[in-house]
């Protein structure tokens, strides 16, 4: 994954998964920045297949169940505070 480190992205992509490029206030700078990610994964297998591995273990733990729960808990907290 490669991803632009803002909104949701920045929370779901880490160093073990993906790659976040930071935001630059210049246009060609992004673009350049961009460049350098897709050419680092295209060129280099190993981290790659690091990325792959930890993206995989990411999808595991983020399932309809789990998020659910955690909605679950913030209503309840929510609720009990009501008061």
């Amino acid at each position: 994954t490669i991803c632009f480190n803002l909104f949701g992205a920045k929370d779901m992509v880490t160093n073990k998964s993906g790659i976040r490029i930071p935001i630059s206030t210049s246009y060609k700078e992004n673009v350049i920045n961009l460049k350098k990610a897709i050419i680092k994964i295209a060129l280099d297998f190993k981290y790659r297949k690091k990325l792959s591995e930890g993206a995989k273990e990411f999808a595991k733990k983020m399932t309809w169940d789990r998020n659910i729960s955690i909605l679950n808990d913030v209503y309840l907290k929510l609720a009990s505070n009501k008061n």
